[in-house]
């Protein structure tokens, strides 16, 4: 009978270290769980963080690339108004001296 308690003890003192060892495990589990959704989320974040800073620097770099497009064409626009000038002021004077000329003809030439 002493060699059925032992043993009866002996199997509870081994259920209970077993079911200590399977709450470690769970317990264990559970943080090993914990860390990776921490660690998922810090990288989810960071990136979300890197993916925003590439963003900005495509939209910043579009917008120097547009400014220098508009830049360019506005350069282009006025150096092309220059030339219409040019070519045209012969012709302004000529105008002009001929608009001068006919009211010279229809109402003759006074001195103030």
């Amino acid at each position: 009978m002493v060699n059925a308690q032992n043993t009866t003890e002996e199997i509870r003192a081994m259920e209970r270290e077993a079911q200590e060892t399977v709450k470690t495990a769970r317990r264990e589990a559970q943080q090993i769980v914990e860390k990776a959704r921490t660690d998922a989320e810090e990288r989810k974040k960071e990136a979300r963080q890197q993916t925003t800073r590439t963003y900005r620097k495509s939209i910043e770099r579009f917008r120097q690339e547009a400014a220098e497009h508009a830049e360019s064409i506005r350069k282009k626009g006025i150096e092309k108004a220059e030339e219409d000038v040019r070519k045209q002021e012969s012709r302004v004077d000529k105008v002009a001296d001929w608009v001068a000329q006919e009211v010279m003809k229809q109402y003759g030439y006074r001195k103030g």
